[in-house]
């Protein structure tokens, strides 16, 4: 059942890519729809997107603060499949200790207020 898991969802996102690559179908941020502010995630389909086609400069102007972090945040995930993989009984984030999530909390935050605020246009998505 967990590989069946697994593959749905992977039909899901590649089903979503085409459509959107097709057809411009995007789902909408329901924050930004709700509030009429950007929330710090807002961008990350579409620079996820400009990624897949290398398109660096794009992908950076969507959302500014995951673009940076993204090769962190793929290392996490590379070495849990590897763990996953190899039944190791190890869990990277136990050992991440509690002040860098607090640390990434409050980046995300003030990132967030940033962009919606008039001084700093370019943060926006």
């Amino acid at each position: 059942m967990d590989l069946l898991l697994k593959l749905s969802i992977l039909f899901i996102l590649l089903g979503y890519y085409f459509l959107n690559y097709h057809f411009s179908f995007s789902i909408p941020c329901f924050f930004y729809e709700l509030t009429g502010f950007y929330c710090p995630t807002c961008g990350i389909t579409r620079m996820l997107f400009a990624l897949l086609n290398f398109d660096f400069i794009k992908a950076f102007n969507y959302n500014q603060l995951i673009f940076i972090l993204f090769p962190f945040i793929i290392a996490i995930i590379g070495y849990g499949i590897y763990l996953y993989i190899f039944d190791k009984k190890d869990f990277i984030l136990k050992k991440i200790p509690i002040w860098v999530f607090v640390l990434l909390f409050l980046i995300f935050f003030i990132f967030g207020i940033m962009r919606n605020l008039s001084y700093f246009p370019f943060l926006r998505p």
